[in-house]
């Protein structure tokens, strides 16, 4: 009798069952990603039309980004996972990867939208190659913990804009991601 709770525990172990998926509720298929940007703080989602100019962020190691923003619909929120493949738009070439589970905040009614921005890492490039001023496609595709799964691409031009983060960096930006002025 000295062991009682040695039994009690396998007992209960072995009663477990199966979990319930995350979602019951959500249907497995239909889906949706939507993507867009944010400001240059990477705040709030915004919608950008396909093929939208986009400012080169310099980030806190030195280099510059993109910030991604997506919202979701029929994903399980949580921590899915994101899959980012970002490919010049012209050649096809992939030039950024990242796989990732990624907080899905639930906005209620099936519908979720990521926790924060995603920096879509351009430049400098370990390749030498220009970024900005070019035509660059990203393509997304996130699935959840129960097998759903939504897609999305989108294409945008990054840009060394003066406007952002006060202009400080535009002339650092025009050297590692236009490759000029250095």
């Amino acid at each position: 009798m000295r062991h009682w709770w040695i039994a009690a525990l396998v007992t209960v172990a072995a009663c477990g069952g199966e979990e319930e998926p995350g979602c019951p509720d959500l249907p497995m298929d239909g889906a949706t990603l939507e993507l867009g940007g944010s400001d240059e703080l990477g705040g709030a989602f915004e919608a950008y039309a396909d093929g939208a100019d986009r400012p080169l962020i310099f980030g806190t190691q030195g280099g510059f980004h993109v910030w991604l923003r997506a919202r979701t619909a029929g994903v399980c929120p949580g921590a899915p996972v994101f899959t980012l493949r970002v490919f010049e738009d012209d050649t096809g070439d992939m030039v950024s990867y990242q796989r990732t589970p990624l907080p899905v905040v639930d906005e209620g009614g099936g519908a979720g939208s990521l926790r924060d921005a995603v920096p879509l890492i351009l430049c400098p490039s370990p390749f030498d190659a220009q970024v900005a001023d070019r035509a660059f496609r990203v393509s997304v595709e996130v699935v959840d913990d129960d097998g759903r799964t939504a897609s999305a691409d989108h294409r945008f031009v990054p840009r060394c804009d003066a406007s952002v983060q006060g202009g400080s960096f535009v002339g650092d930006c025009r050297c590692l991601c236009a490759m000029e002025g250095c």
